[in-house]
């Protein structure tokens, strides 16, 4: 207690004004780092969806390939033969509406379409593209088909 005293004349309590400087100095930079932040958190928060688009399609296309691989190289006709490959035998989240995946071309979502005869097939994901109009994200191909020419 006798050191406190002997610094207390050193030590000064801050006035009313340091005070309200301060405080205005902490909510500008807080301001400055939330209107710096706030975006960057928008720009990864999308590329987050964008990675879980294309992971869905991933996911299908390992389906289909475990499906082939039990069904002697076939690939399956229509998605819905699929189904039970996939993870808890149910399709995927679509990542921008939180719904299943409907395999129709919609933003967040994920088609699938056989190439013919269990030949082959080609699976797009699909995301929002300019003035919010669905557009192709990535595809993926496989199967007999893709050696032999068939687009």
């Amino acid at each position: 207690m006798r050191n406190l005293t002997r610094f207390s004349k050193f030590i000064r309590m801050p006035s009313r004004d340091d005070t309200l400087l301060a405080v205005g100095v902490l909510v500008l930079v807080s301001s400055l780092l939330m209107l710096v932040g706030i975006p960057v958190l928008n720009h990864l928060e999308a590329r987050a969806r964008l990675v879980a688009v294309k992971g869905n399609a991933a996911t299908l296309q390992l389906a289909v390939e475990s499906f082939a691989r039990q069904h002697m190289g076939n690939y399956p006709t229509d998605v819905a033969e699929v189904l039970t490959y996939l993870p808890q035998a149910k399709a995927p989240t679509n990542p921008l509406d939180g719904k299943p995946l409907q395999f129709a071309p919609r933003p967040g979502d994920v088609t699938y379409t056989s190439l013919g005869q269990g030949c082959g097939y080609r699976i797009k994901a699909w995301i929002y593209g300019p003035q919010e109009k669905c557009r192709e994200l990535i595809t993926l191909k496989g199967g007999s088909a893709m050696t032999g020419g068939v687009p």
